[in-house]
C-alpha cells in the first residue's frame, strides 16, 4: 500500500508519481497473489488545488476501462 496525502498544494505529478511507485511494487510479482494499492488520504483537499490534480485519475481510469473491455 502506498499512501498519498492530498492537499490544496497537490499536483498531478505527485499523484502520478505515487501510482508509478505502486506499479513498481507489482513488478515481478504474481498478480494472482499480490496487489499494490494507492490510498489518497483526504482526497477532497486536492479539489482546492488550482492545478486540478484529480484530472489525472479520470485519464487513468478511462485508459484502464478501455484496455479491459478491449481485451475481452
Amino acid at each position: 500500500m502506498v499512501s498519498y496525502q492530498c492537499s490544496p498544494l497537490s499536483t498531478p505529478d505527485g499523484i502520478v508519481g505515487t501510482f508509478r511507485q505502486c506499479a513498481k511494487l507489482q513488478e515481478n510479482q504474481d498478480l494472482n497473489k499480490f496487489v499494490s494499492v494507492v490510498v489518497l488520504d483526504e482526497v477532497g483537499l486536492a479539489e482546492d488545488s488550482p492545478r486540478m490534480p484529480l484530472k489525472v485519475l479520470v485519464v487513468a481510469l478511462y485508459q484502464t476501462v478501455y484496455m479491459y473491455f478491449h481485451s475481452l
